[in-house]
């Protein structure tokens, strides 16, 4: 009797840690560190590095579509950088110094760009 009451007890502790761990892996998983989801599904631990992230993207996209680039051509810019900064960034980069410096202000309208509170500031101000 007493060996069944020892096998019976382990079956319990077993079964109640095997829960406890069940949970414990469920319940972490809920609360994983990318609670935020932006549009391209990246995630985020905050709402609002998910909102610039999402601004960013939004802001920058064409870049990357073939019929933005194929309009900007004959403006010969895409959101006031010069389509060959543009393209030296998605090709390959910049070969030498005096290339790279040549698109000093191309840059800084970059980074313009890449910061979303100035952008949007800008934005409300316009």
């Amino acid at each position: 009797m007493s060996n069944l009451v020892v096998e019976l007890l382990l079956v319990l502790v077993g079964l109640a840690f095997t829960v406890l761990l069940l949970r414990y892996t469920f319940s972490s998983g809920l609360k994983s560190k990318g609670a935020f989801v932006a549009s391209d599904g990246t995630k985020f631990p905050t709402k609002e590095a998910c909102d610039d992230y999402d601004y960013i993207y939004k802001s920058l996209e064409d870049l990357y579509q073939e019929e933005a680039l194929s309009k900007a051509r004959n403006r010969r810019q895409i959101l006031g950088l010069r389509l060959s900064f543009v393209n030296q960034i998605k090709d390959g980069g910049f070969q030498d110094l005096k290339t790279l410096i040549s698109f000093k202000d191309d840059f800084k309208k970059l980074a313009r760009l890449l910061d979303p509170k100035e952008t949007i500031e800008k934005d409300t101000r316009d």
